[in-house]
């Protein structure tokens, strides 16, 4: 009893210690400019407000069609309106979580819609593979435009970022062969048999084992469909394109000049050196990150302002839309099963065929 209480306590303080966290981070990188902040947020009017939030949405809209499409090569007749329905799942999840359980979000409700674990797994995993490739390549895109104005602010820094993006590049590889490449996949295995000698492993290792056959499993069958794969890179240009978009829509908002290209190139830059960085949800890093490099193209109040909002709309604002999103899809679809039960039987069972 005591260790239940224990697991729920966790599971609560974890989220509010690194909302506290996030909040104090941010507090002492705004400083004695924090009333110049708040006057820029006070400037975003409606119509930008709706259109960040529109960026959000459509940042999980793509994140369900994504993973929908991948579920297709086991279930062909899963629909892209159930993957949709899971993107919005899991962006209800990332902020209580900070992005933790995101792949357990996805795998949760997947298993609900009756995808086996196992393939939920696969599926999680092949779709943060590709949305790795697809953050390194928007990086290393970004390095080259955003040259110039980084070799100016950052000087003989420079090479640094040259090391993180090949970080990033070494762990979008890891995954890569750990999906494909049968020698990677063996030495994961040893790995997890020489860890499941000790007792207290031995569950999780032989789990993870079983996980790691299918996720290959999975992987080869995917990329067997060398069309889906491309849509699938594809719609995750889209996907990260709405959320790197936000940056730029505030400034805008904000009365600040800026240009679409560049801030979308330093904001993935600030994505794929925060991803190296071992901290839960990208906590401070992401904040100094943003800071650091949108300085140097707006200035540092217009930065932090933009960071206040980029910070809060992919976590809380996203999850607040996206729990009314859920809300509204519920009701409507309780609403519609009452009004089929209340049908005759041969119209209620040909409206419960077609759904």
């Amino acid at each position: 009893m005591k260790a239940m209480k224990g697991k729920r306590f966790k599971k609560i303080a974890t989220p509010v210690l690194l909302l506290v966290l996030l909040i104090l981070v941010m507090v002492q990188l705004v400083g004695e400019d924090a009333s110049s902040v708040g006057q820029m947020l006070l400037a975003l009017r409606g119509r930008t407000i709706v259109t960040l939030f529109l960026c959000a949405a459509g940042f999980m809209v793509v994140e369900g069609v994504i993973s929908a499409l991948l579920v297709r090569e086991s279930v062909p007749g899963f629909s892209l309106w159930t993957g949709v329905k899971s993107g919005f799942y899991v962006g209800a999840v990332r902020a209580p979580t900070f992005g933790l359980g995101s792949a357990a979000a996805l795998i949760v409700y997947l298993r609900k819609e009756h995808v086996p674990v196992a393939w939920g797994y696969g599926v999680a995993s092949l779709a943060y593979a590709c949305h790795k490739v697809m953050i390194l390549g928007l990086a290393l895109l970004g390095l080259g435009t955003c040259y110039p104005l980084l070799r100016e602010a950052f000087g003989v820094y420079l090479p640094l970022l040259w090391v993180g993006c090949a970080l990033t590049a070494a762990i979008v590889v890891g995954l890569l062969l750990l999906c494909l490449w049968r020698p990677a996949h063996r030495a994961a295995l040893w790995l997890l048999g020489k860890i499941a000698q000790r007792g207290r492993f031995q569950n999780i290792a032989e789990e993870a084992g079983e996980k790691l056959s299918q996720l290959r499993k999975n992987a080869r069958l995917c990329l067997q469909n060398k069309k889906k794969m491309a849509l699938i890179l594809l719609l995750e240009a889209a996907k990260m394109g709405f959320w790197y978009s936000i940056p730029f829509f505030t400034l805008q908002g904000m009365g600040v000049p800026c240009q679409l290209i560049q801030t979308m190139s330093l904001i993935a830059m600030v994505t794929a050196l925060a991803g190296v960085i071992p901290t839960p949800g990208g906590v401070a890093s992401v904040e100094v990150l943003f800071t650091l490099f949108f300085t140097p193209a707006v200035g540092e109040v217009p930065a932090m302002a933009a960071m206040v909002v980029y910070r809060f709309l992919t976590y809380y604002g996203s999850c607040f839309l996206a729990m009314v999103v859920l809300l509204i899809v519920r009701l409507v679809e309780k609403r519609r099963s009452c009004l089929c039960e209340d049908l005759p039987p041969e119209e209620f069972l040909r409206t419960k065929n077609e759904k």
